[in-house]
């Protein structure tokens, strides 16, 4: 019996000793010209073993005379001091890239990385070991883009080139193609437009994301994963018109009852013109609030557990801000970041 038992002990080492261990490393997003110390909540980033801080450089943007920079990234009350890596992130506009003369995308590219370089440089004294670029290509603007990529990582050789992927550009990874980079970073989220006031969550609603990941295993990229934390509220006018206010929750509803009267789960119609979020709302306009529960952001990590291969990656929350972070415990978060395990 002794010896069955340590054959059985032994056979159990072996096993697990091929099983494929992988670990999965919580990082934020800062999107944020400007971060106040308040914000970088060392305590909580280091409780909860946070390594990477993605934060938003600058946007580049082109309104008909040629593509410029915008919103410089400033830390502010404090500079914070991220003990985590810094990643410098790019937001560019698809119109930025559609306009674009395919002759002058090494140019942009030189331009962009030399800025980078510039901002990241005054702010932390050293360069990026990694350069992350926002774009929502298309099918029209997919050989500019991956050509601007294909420059950014001549140019900067040796260090890591990423770039977000929207969850449209996974499933119809023929048509939009696969980006020319080190690794993507798959944004978990937006699987519906605002508009849809029918949808019960546009942010996140799993049903619908789901349904985009059917084949993300084959994906031709490593692949982090960016999951939402921020919640808004979507005003919409008589004419079908909407305005998305940022950091509206059921809680900011529920401090003013007298403003709002429920129509269905989530929706409201408004009794009482007045300022929400700095932003003023008319009395009979509807009012759609949206935010992402944890146990909502779990089980779309158990979804994409069973759907991703099994690989080392970075589970990055959208987005770091004192006002967030009071919603989620970091328990709550690391119970999530292990469901990918």
């Amino acid at each position: 019996m002794q010896i069955r038992l340590l054959q059985l002990a032994v056979l159990l080492i072996c096993l697990s000793g091929c099983i494929d261990r992988h670990t999965n490393t919580p990082a934020f997003y800062v999107w944020k010209s400007k971060l106040s110390a308040e914000d970088a909540d060392t305590a909580y980033l280091n409780t909860l073993g946070v390594q990477k801080i993605y934060a938003r450089m600058f946007d580049v943007d082109n309104k008909g005379n040629g593509a410029f920079p915008t919103a410089d990234y400033s830390p502010s009350s404090g500079n914070p001091d991220f003990q985590q890596e810094v990643v410098p992130v790019i937001f560019i506009t698809n119109q930025t890239i559609l306009q674009c003369p395919a002759a002058d995308i090494e140019k942009l590219a030189r331009n962009c990385a030399d800025r980078i370089d510039t901002v990241y440089r005054s702010h932390f004294n050293k360069l990026p070991n990694e350069y992350q670029f926002d774009c929502d290509w298309t099918v029209k603007t997919k050989e500019n883009y991956f050509n601007f990529l294909k420059h950014i990582r001549k140019l900067r050789k040796g260090a890591l080139v990423s770039c977000t992927i929207r969850l449209h550009q996974i499933k119809f990874k023929d048509k939009t193609g696969i980006p020319p980079v080190d690794k993507g970073t798959l944004m978990y989220y937006a699987s519906s437009e605002p508009t849809d006031f029918e949808n019960k969550n546009t942010i996140l609603n799993n049903k619908d994301a789901a349904s985009y990941i059917k084949d993300v295993g084959s994906y031709p990229l490593h692949l982090d994963i960016a999951l939402p934390l921020y919640s808004w509220g979507i005003v919409r006018n008589p004419f079908g018109q909407i305005k998305l206010i940022n950091g509206i929750r059921q809680a900011t509803i529920g401090a003013h009852p007298e403003y709002y009267k429920q129509t269905k789960e989530g929706v409201y119609n408004i009794l009482q013109s007045h300022y929400l979020g700095g932003v003023w709302v008319n009395k009979d306009y509807e009012l759609k609030v949206e935010e992402v529960s944890p146990e909502t952001l779990l089980e779309a990590a158990q979804i994409l557990q069973r759907k991703l291969r099994k690989e080392n990656r970075e589970i990055i929350f959208y987005h770091l801000d004192k006002e967030i972070l009071k919603q989620y415990s970091t328990q709550q978060l690391t119970n999530i970041i292990n469901a990918f395990s």
